[in-house]
């Protein structure tokens, strides 16, 4: 019993081992698709493949009745993969000036596949106008594939 509990657990640890070793991203690549409200999104590796330097994505929002768009972009942070091949990052958006948005807060989460080559995952974002309304994307799915 002790030398298949032994056998059994070798064989867990080498599973996980293929399977985080298959999840990593591709260094300095970038990754371009779209999302489930049909727009752009795209995401960029930094040069050993460890983290997503950069992300960008059209979003609408609904605001009340009205909608609202425009074209998120992050790249002043770094969103480490993990070894299973799962990011996120999350921040407070911040106002520009002259701008409608008073305060707000996005989350970006994704996993690379297998291979690294196509990255599936949510973006949300929740702002609160000047006026006092406010404004969500809802849970926004996007799916991108490496493009070099």
């Amino acid at each position: 019993m002790r030398r298949y509990l032994a056998i059994a657990g070798a064989a867990a640890c080498l599973a996980s081992l293929v399977a985080v070793a298959s999840a990593a991203p591709r260094a300095d690549t970038k990754y371009a698709g779209s999302t489930s409200q049909g727009n752009r999104a795209s995401l960029w590796t930094d040069a050993d493949g460890t983290a997503v330097r950069a992300f960008s994505i059209r979003r609408e929002f609904k605001c009340g009745a009205q909608t609202a768009a425009g074209v998120f972009r992050q790249s002043s942070g770094i969103m480490v993969v993990r070894p299973t091949g799962r990011f996120w990052g999350h921040d407070d958006v911040r106002p520009s000036r002259g701008g409608e948005i008073s305060r707000g807060e996005f989350t970006i989460r994704g996993k690379f596949g297998r291979r690294g080559n196509v990255v599936r995952g949510t973006y949300r974002e929740r702002v609160r106008l000047k006026d006092g309304s406010r404004c969500d994307t809802g849970v926004i799915r996007y799916r991108v594939k490496a493009r070099n």
